[in-house]
């Protein structure tokens, strides 16, 4: 998975206060990305990467971020804008036990790091405001893809490999409203807080909303319940059919929770 930001303000500073554990495996992870590069990037010289564990109910397990931050130059100010490069590799605590996992997702994310590299930041920002190359898997990750899979073996490398390898499925709510036009509207939660809880009633009662717990991955990272946004299958396009139709076995099953 791929994240291109633009830093057009002062950022602001989170900091993760780490156990000792957290500290291990951000070195295991130095130590993995240096070998992925050893054996697939040889020759490019490409950056260290910032390195983060997450532990979110994402559905990604490996994200690679390139923030993109503007350098004054107040000396020459109708000059192209440069712009500096910052690079964060982010992998799912939940990943780590499962060695082989791990760096296949970090070389995905690798390529994206690859990708971002050698591309002009004008290149960068139009993908991000135009939607070209969504995602990031476009030709230049596949070819770079296919070349690592030429190498050691057929599907090494895919364009999901950084959400579906070696980590069970967790549960989560997934609230879920018909639609005027058909279909349903849905939003999630890894865990309910007070202000989600009311909005659950609240839409009970106003759009004959459910509440349900699954694992069924394909709902989640989207619209969280309380935001006042939901998330929706088009009636059209890859998979809408069947998605459409999971949402309405959930909503018809007769298992939705009472709070």
């Amino acid at each position: 998975m791929i994240l291109i930001e633009i830093g057009l303000t002062k950022a602001k500073q989170l900091i993760d206060f780490l156990d000792e554990a957290d500290v291990a495996s951000i070195e295991h992870i130095k130590n993995i990305v240096k070998e992925v590069q050893d054996e697939f990037f040889k020759g490019w010289d490409l950056p260290m990467p910032v390195i983060e564990i997450k532990n979110t109910s994402e559905k990604y397990h490996g994200r690679m971020r390139t923030i993109l931050t503007p350098i004054p130059n107040p000396d020459q100010p109708t000059a192209p804008r440069q712009y500096s490069k910052r690079h964060i590799l982010q992998i799912q605590k939940a990943i780590l036990p499962n060695e082989d996992a791990l760096k296949r997702i970090i070389t995905h994310e690798m390529i994206h790091l690859w990708d971002h590299v050698i591309s002009e930041p004008q290149k960068l920002i139009a993908d991000l405001h135009f939607g070209r190359n969504a995602g990031g898997h476009g030709r230049e990750f596949q070819d770079y893809a296919r070349m690592i899979n030429d190498k050691v073996g057929s599907d090494y490398v895919t364009i999901t490999s950084d959400q579906s390898y070696g980590v069970e499925s967790k549960e989560y709510f997934i609230l879920i409203s018909p639609r005027e036009q058909g279909g349903f509207n849905y939003s999630w939660a890894a865990r309910l807080t007070e202000p989600m809880k009311a909005d659950i009633k609240r839409r009970e009662v106003e759009n004959q909303a459910k509440l349900f717990r699954v694992k069924d991955p394909r709902f989640m990272g989207k619209a969280r319940i309380g935001t006042g946004r939901y998330s929706y299958i088009p009636s059209y396009g890859k998979d809408a059919e069947e998605n459409n139709k999971a949402l309405a076995a959930i909503y018809n099953s007769g298992k939705e929770i009472k709070i």
